[in-house]
């Protein structure tokens, strides 16, 4: 897992309105899978990856599609939009 992809998703996520949780588990007997979960922040529900079984590609689909279809302008840490 790259640690900069999910720093730049937890920033992306947070534009739209979400975050991202990602699971503490340490037990391969655990009943989530280790990885993560969107959650919705003024619902405060998962919008994807209830049992913590997203990952962080299919979290890049889902924000950038989220992100086209409310119009929002994904912007990098650092980066000016254009004028």
């Amino acid at each position: 897992m790259s640690k900069p992809l999910e720093m730049r998703l937890r920033r992306f996520a947070g534009q739209l309105g979400y975050r991202i949780a990602k699971s503490r588990a340490r037990s391969i007997h655990a009943t989530n899978h280790g990885e993560f979960m969107l959650i919705e922040n003024v619902g405060n529900f998962a919008v994807m990856g209830s049992n913590y079984d997203a990952t962080l590609e299919g979290l890049e689909q889902f924000l950038r599609l989220d992100a086209q279809v409310n119009g929002v302008v994904l912007r990098e840490r650092g980066k000016k939009a254009d004028a």
